[in-house]
């Protein structure tokens, strides 16, 4: 009846569109007849022309396309109300393609919602495209900064606007009440450059922008809501920051962080910040970032060589500081997110991989299901429905089948993106704003339907060319499909553990280099450490007064219950922030060029500070309380300055002469072991470590704002951290202490990369293993029960149980097999792509090969023994009486 219903229905629409269709053409011929009929033509002459001529209209082609449409919807939604019904007919096939599909589905919305949100959104600034990032290629410093004289002139020789900004910080508040504020000073044309207008007030102004020129802050709008309750009168309104007066001008964006990663709550002009005073204008601190925006028309490649011209005349011109200087221009977009780029994309190929072996996984499970449908194509065939309709049937059947997978997948991709933000390794943008958005389930929807039709193509091909009369003859105990069918499956089983061979050797790359990551030695005991920052009041601040407010704090926490041993230092390893890297001379070298000069990075610490981090003195002595202000000038090296610097004799008694830092010619007095400062896979700079006691006052300035209290105890950090913030509090009540930490959490912090990566990795590969031993198992499963019949047979004729098994297990093991050896082969090629992302650890690894080869064996053999082991079972009788 509802078959009846549909063709009545259809007849009764298309007499319908040919009525229309009738009356549009009479429209259109008679307004034709009356146009050739003006130019002058007889009126039959006229008809006749019209007619001719309309007959190939495009309107009357497309009223005579939309006859063939309604037919076409028609029988698809017939299709799809079949497909319903036969997934409901068959609930363990329906649920077992449709997680497969989801896991697979959904994990790849996922990711690819990171990927979109990271690397395709465009940052919010106005024409984010043109904005570049310049650095100067520096070869002692990553930071690749400018010096205050170098930004000055390139700010007026080159040919497009730049801004600067640096990272800065403030004590807010008085008294016990005292919070550190992370902030950032900028030169004024900053936010203009980058196209952002406040949300209230206003930005900085020229003349705001220059030494005294006006005390002026603006809000973010963390702050502005934290603080001041989103008060939009806040205009106008004084902080005390660090104990100097700034009038608040403005409130960012909320946004505004989510561009650049930027952790702070205020902004200051640059040139009227109160801190740097003594060392700002130097050419030996490169302490600027510099922005800038490309003018329309101009391509970075153009902009790279105007950058390094401009560069070569700085060199000629101030060959002292600048002729070891290069440049380096890039979009801003990828200074942000290049550095994680390459782990991203190779997730999202990880994840494709195990998409595709959930696709040959669900091709298997539609060409079993296709066996026991031989009879219904054959029918279909034989009332009259031509490959083509089988076709579309069995895709659209797959295409909803996708479908239901993707659905499940997307809350499988919901719940992924709540893990994806426990495991944040820290250094992916905004990656707890990121979320499904439109255009990830626009991704998800076309990733359905290609699925669909990825897993679903071979299948249908394969179904539609059932041999009628075969199909119809066959006995109940016949062959149930084609040979060709078999190999098709077989080769699927191949395809799937070829791949997961190619994801499980990179997942065990990817742990082993984070295993050696993690028993990479640092160069100090990590253990029982504790680490936090100071940073003094106004009052504590003076170059006289810093230096005697470290050594009393230092005096009095070493006399708290539990403390093993304290040290100040200018930034520890691990814990942020970088050494400034300067020229040196070496005494009785003749002068060499500028371009040539020894370069070597600078810390400052107290006394104990080699006993209290765990370093190793190698040779000559520590610091000492005598080593002061009064006391000739000192220096300790590591090994790496050491073997460079003096590779054929012992360096204990030379004298050197920083650029900074450092009271003239300093006296070598030590070699202490080399230490990773930002961890292992980071090289090992000559370093040179002075007293904080004879730093210069001219240079205090440089190291008050970054002294970090190093302590050692056995007592757990909860516990002493009451004590240690009283303590700072007796000496100055306005030292605020923030960023505590424990050594160990900065040493797990710094490994959150490579751990979120090995983590990603090895649940990609574990889903393709267990994909691909499903697969094994299900193709060799299905290969026993249509062999029923055949296994009997040999067992009568006397096979016995061992000889079965190994005939089956020998099936699975060389579909294992082949697979297992093109995998291989694809990752002694592919897996360099993961160079980069490994460390201690070749991408040709073999210890890796041979392990995921052993592992994936071991389990195909028990894939295949599972079924094996039921075909050997079978009783004769009852298997030559198998149907």
């Amino acid at each position: 009846m509802t078959a009846l219903w549909l063709r009545i229905k259809t007849l009764f629409r298309r007499r319908k569109l040919e009525r229309d269709l009738d009356d549009e053409l009479q429209f259109h011929l008679a307004a034709l007849e009356e146009k050739l009929t003006e130019q002058g033509m007889a009126a039959e002459e006229a008809r006749y022309a019209a007619q001719r001529e309309f007959g190939n209209t495009t309107r009357a082609k497309e009223l005579n396309r939309d006859l063939w449409t309604l037919p076409f919807l028609e029988t698809l939604w017939q299709d799809i109300q079949f497909t319903l019904r036969q997934l409901r007919r068959n609930p363990g096939f329906t649920a077992a393609a449709a997680v497969t599909l989801a896991l697979g589905i959904g994990a790849n919305t996922a990711i690819f919602s990171v990927v979109n949100g990271v690397l395709i959104h465009p940052l919010p600034f106005k024409d984010s495209g043109r904005l570049v990032v310049i650095g100067q290629r520096v070869s002692y410093s990553a930071a690749n900064e400018f010096s205050t004289p170098d930004f000055v002139a390139w700010k007026q020789q080159t040919f497009m606007p730049i801004a600067a900004t640096t990272q800065e910080s403030f004590n807010v508040g008085e008294g016990n009440g005292t919070e550190h504020v992370p902030a950032r000073a900028v030169s004024a044309n900053f936010f203009s450059l980058l196209g952002v207008k406040p949300i209230i007030g206003r930005t900085f102004l020229t003349q705001e922008d220059r030494p005294n020129g006006g005390r002026v802050v603006i809000l973010s709008y963390g702050l502005w809501q934290r603080d001041f309750n989103g008060d939009r009168g806040v205009p106008g309104k004084v902080l005390e920051l660090s104990g100097e007066p700034f009038t608040v001008i403005g409130v960012l964006p909320r946004n505004f962080r989510n561009g650049l990663e930027f952790a702070a709550q205020l902004w200051i002009p640059l040139e009227s910040d109160p801190t740097f005073t003594a060392t700002r204008n130097s050419n030996d601190v490169h302490w600027l970032g510099v922005i800038g925006r490309l003018r329309k028309g101009v391509a970075i490649a153009s902009a790279r060589a105007a950058m390094a011209a401009l560069a070569g005349g700085l060199g000629k011109e101030y060959p002292q500081t600048d002729v070891r200087l290069g440049v380096d221009v890039r979009p801003l977009a990828d200074y942000i997110v290049g550095p994680i780029r390459p782990a991203l994309l190779m997730l999202f190929a990880a994840v494709g991989l195990v998409l595709l072996i959930a696709c040959a996984n669900v091709a298997n499970l539609l060409l079993a299901r296709a066996a026991t449908r031989a009879k219904e194509m054959a029918v279909r065939i034989a009332v009259g429905a031509g490959r083509a309709r089988l076709v579309r049937q069995l895709l659209t059947e797959s295409v909803l089948l996708a479908c239901v997978g993707g659905g499940f997948g997307l809350i499988f991709a919901f719940w992924s993106l709540g893990v994806l933000r426990r495991l944040n390794p820290g250094d992916i943008p905004h990656l707890k704003e990121i979320s499904i958005d439109p255009a990830v389930l626009v991704f998800a929807a076309a990733l359905c339907v290609l699925t669909g039709i990825l897993f679903g193509a071979a299948p249908a091909c394969q179904a539609s060319e059932a041999d009628l009369y075969e199909s119809l003859k066959e006995s109940r105990r016949g062959s149930l499909s084609s040979s060709g069918r078999h190999e098709l499956s077989d080769l699927l089983v191949v395809s799937e553990v070829a791949l997961a061979v190619l994801l499980l050797i990179a997942a065990g790359l990817m742990v082993r280099s984070f295993r050696a990551l993690e028993t990479a030695p640092l160069g100090f005991n990590p253990h029982r450490l504790l680490v936090m920052r100071l940073t003094p009041s106004q009052a504590e601040r003076a170059p006289a007064a810093t230096p005697a407010s470290y050594k009393r704090v230092l005096a009095k926490v070493r006399l708290l219950p539990g403390i093993g041993s304290a040290a100040i230092a200018r930034d520890v390893p691990l814990a942020g922030g970088g050494n400034p890297a300067s020229p040196f001379a070496i005494a009785g070298r003749p002068v060499v060029s500028p371009k040539e000069s020894p370069i070597a990075r600078s810390r400052w610490i107290s006394p104990d500070y080699f006993r209290t981090m765990g370093i190793p003195v190698l040779k000559g002595r520590a610091f000492t309380e005598e080593d002061n202000s009064k006391a000739p000038g000192v220096v300790i090296i590591n090994g790496e300055m050491a073997r460079r610097f003096w590779p054929h004799r012992n360096p204990i008694g030379e004298q050197i002469k920083p650029a900074l830092g450092a009271r003239g010619w300093c006296k070598i007095v030590g070699i202490v072991g080399d230490v990773r400062k930002y961890g292992p896979e980071f090289p090992i700079y000559p370093t040179m470590y002075y007293s904080y006691l004879q730093v210069p006052s001219a240079d205090i300035p440089l190291i008050e704002g970054s002294m970090m209290l190093v302590i050692r105890s056995s007592l757990p950090a909860k516990v002493l951290m009451g004590p240690v913030r009283r303590t700072v509090a007796t000496i100055d009540s306005g030292t605020p202490v923030y960023n505590v930490r424990t050594m160990d959490e900065l040493v797990s912090a710094s490994m959150s990369r490579p751990r979120f990566d090995s983590t990603l990795f090895g649940i990609f590969g574990l889903l393709a293993l267990v994909m691909a031993v499903a697969g094994i198992y299900a193709v060799i499963s299905y290969s026993v029960t249509r062999r029923t019949h055949e296994i009997g047979i040999r067992m009568a004729l006397g096979a016995q149980k061992g000889a079965v098994l190994r005939l089956v297990v020998s099936h699975g093991m060389i579909l294992a097999s082949i697979g297992m050896a093109a995998g291989v082969v694809a990752a002694l090629g592919l897996t360099r792509l993961l160079s980069t992302l490994l460390f201690g650890v070749k991408p040709t690894d073999p210890v890796t090969f041979i392990g995921v080869s052993l592992i994936l064996a071991g389990v195909a053999a028990f894939a295949s023994y599972i079924p094996a082991r039921r075909a050997a079972n079978v009783d004769p009788m009852v298997a030559l009486r198998h149907e």
